[in-house]
């Protein structure tokens, strides 16, 4: 602090003035201050609202990619599921497994017959390219489809044209040959017969003599119906005697049908369990493997309770049923629970009992 000098008048004055320009050099001094923190509060804000705004744009963007994206993949997932719908509906082919192997691309893997359709032009057909599919497909020979038809008819034809061909060459040998002729029109026969019924020539004895073939053995159902059929078509000479030919599959089953109806499923053994669900198990297996291998439909499988009161057998009813399912593997559909039948008189037994039909 500058100590003044009233004595001295421009000592004074001159005090007066340095103390002013010190007070004006500090307040410019704050103006200054406050105006570049202005400056920086206001550059901080424009950045701030910057950042906002680029945030919501970007936040925009990805959302509008990831709703294209789970978009697509929807409707790529219902295009691959109709696809496979279809191969699967495809009697030619047989789908075992599909799985993914990299980005929207999947392998499948499974049979195919030679005849049934190129399983990429269905996929086109769902606009699936064929870059997006691994196809593994192994080739083999269909039964019971069109195409296993449509090759056992071309086989026929090639046969027939060959029995003609056949016939033609050894028809034109001379009549001294006959005896040579008719031996070799035998071993032809014979080898016609093996082309054609591959399987059913496995179980058949078949002999010439006296110019009439005999044949007798067992069939499966569907080979004894086509090989009484169509054998005759095949042997070159003589006549034909099939009368010793056997239907195994009605046999087999009438025999199994008759083991699988007769037991009481109420019966217990020892152990208080029920005493026949092993031996039934076993009867129902093969009797759906017969089934299987004639070519027929097995039958469904029918429980029927007769009871005077079967309130206090529901419960063993329920757990035969659930036992015989599992024990011979069968589909939860294929053992029906019939209505109980009442019983007749007083001493009537109950009896739960297996019925197959339709």
């Amino acid at each position: 602090m500058i100590k003044q000098n009233d004595d001295d008048p421009d000592s004074f004055e001159n005090s007066q003035r340095r103390e002013m320009e010190e007070i004006q050099t500090r307040l410019s001094f704050i103006e200054e201050s406050l105006r570049n923190n202005q400056r920086s509060g206001a550059f901080g804000l424009f950045n701030f609202s910057q950042f906002n705004r680029l945030s919501t744009a970007l936040a925009g963007v990805l959302g509008a990619l990831a709703l294209g994206f789970t978009t697509f993949t929807l409707i790529k997932g219902f295009q691959w599921r109709a696809a496979i719908a279809e191969l699967r509906a495809e009697p030619g082919i047989e789908i075992m497994n599909v799985r993914s192997v990299g980005l929207l691309k999947k392998q499948v893997t499974g049979l195919r017959d030679p005849l049934a359709p190129n399983p990429y032009k269905i996929f086109e057909n769902h606009n699936i390219p064929p870059a997006q599919v691994d196809l593994k497909l192994a080739e083999y020979h269909s039964l019971n489809t069109p195409y296993g038809r449509q090759r056992e008819e071309q086989r026929s034809k090639e046969l027939l044209e060959l029995r003609g061909k056949v016939i033609g060459v050894v028809g034109a040998l001379s009549e001294e040959n006959r005896k040579l002729r008719e031996d070799e029109l035998g071993k032809i026969s014979q080898l016609l017969l093996e082309i054609r019924f591959p399987e059913a020539m496995k179980k058949l004895n078949l002999r010439y003599d006296d110019g009439i073939w005999y044949a007798d053995g067992q069939l499966l159902a569907n080979e004894y119906s086509d090989f009484k059929q169509e054998a005759s078509k095949f042997i070159l000479n003589g006549a034909v005697d099939l009368e010793n030919i056997g239907n195994y599959t009605q046999a087999r089953n009438e025999m199994l049908v008759k083991g699988i109806q007769s037991p009481n499923l109420l019966d217990k053994d020892y152990s208080g369990e029920p005493a026949h669900i092993p031996r039934l198990a076993r009867l129902i297996k093969e009797y759906d493997e017969l089934c299987f291998k004639s070519g027929i439909t097995p039958g469904r499988l029918k429980l029927i309770l007769t009871s005077k009161s079967p309130e206090k057998i529901e419960g063993d009813l329920h757990k035969i049923a659930d036992k015989l399912t599992d024990a011979a593997q069968l589909s939860q559909t294929r053992l029906r629970i019939m209505p109980t039948q009442p019983g007749k008189g007083d001493e009537a037994k109950d009896t739960l009992k297996i019925e197959i039909g339709d």
